[in-house]
């Protein structure tokens, strides 16, 4: 029997699916959020921009919680990275699994930078990672709201996030789905602007972890701060950025907005 056509066929239906049709998909989501994606864009810059700057300038991180604060937070930039790349597939499960891991990520190193006893189970391998979610309420109390909508959304099967999807036909109707897509995904309901602005909101929070650990009040005031150990200037507005990013879900209905 000669399978090779029907190999062929189905070679290339998984290199449509799998491939070609997320990256078809990725090159028309930037097209059309091209100005929202510049601004993520720049917002993770200023993450490794900063993280750069460190390194460059000499800050002495030693090998202890500092350094393995900064490593995780490192970890952190770099899964929002990989958040950003499912964003642009219009894969909303994985984007908010890979979200929920960066902002948890970027929680711990705040936490083991602040807390011996935390540090210590962490190099024993017995920390507690979710622990450090309430730990970071005490600088930014929305952030339990935030890791909660990502717990909800993709930890464990739902059928919000899992399926099936309800489509509503032109008559109105919403007919129970499984859809196999065979072109690119489009946008569904705002998605793109919430996906972009969940992952801006998580970087920022990231940055202000990062801001924490190798950053210090300096002589100038607000927003002026100084890498430690040194005297090169930090300007940030991240405090800022926060509550507009955190204002933009609640709008959206996505959260309560703070009292």
């Amino acid at each position: 029997m000669n399978t090779n056509g029907s190999n062929n066929t189905l070679r290339d239906s998984i290199l449509n699916y799998a491939i070609k049709l997320r990256e078809q998909t990725a090159c028309e989501f930037d097209q059309t959020n091209k100005t929202q994606l510049n601004q993520t864009l720049c917002d993770l810059n200023k993450v490794i921009t900063l993280n750069i700057m460190a390194v460059l300038k000499g800050c002495d991180m030693g090998t202890g919680a500092v350094f393995d604060a900064f490593a995780l937070a490192k970890t952190s930039m770099d899964v929002l990275v990989s958040a950003l790349h499912m964003a642009r597939q219009r894969s909303v499960l994985e984007t908010f699994t890979l979200l929920r891991v960066a902002l948890e990520a970027a929680c711990a190193s705040h936490h083991i930078y602040n807390d011996q006893s935390a540090y210590t189970q962490y190099l024993a391998g017995k920390y507690k990672s979710t622990r450090s979610i309430t730990h970071l309420k005490r600088m930014i109390p929305f952030i339990g709201e935030i890791w909660g909508a990502f717990s909800n959304a993709c930890v464990h099967a739902n059928y919000t996030f899992f399926g099936p999807q309800s489509i509503v036909h032109e008559e109105g109707d919403a007919v129970r789905s499984v859809v196999i897509d065979c072109r690119n995904r489009a946008q569904k309901d705002s998605q793109d602007t919430i996906l972009l602005t969940f992952i801006s909101l998580v970087t920022m929070i990231l940055l202000k972890v990062i801001e924490d650990i190798i950053t210090e009040d300096s002589s100038i005031k607000a927003p002026w701060r100084s890498i430690v150990g040194m005297g090169t200037l930090y300007f940030h507005a991240t405090d800022t950025a926060l509550k507009k990013y955190y204002h933009e879900l609640v709008t959206y209905g996505l959260f309560a907005e703070e009292e």
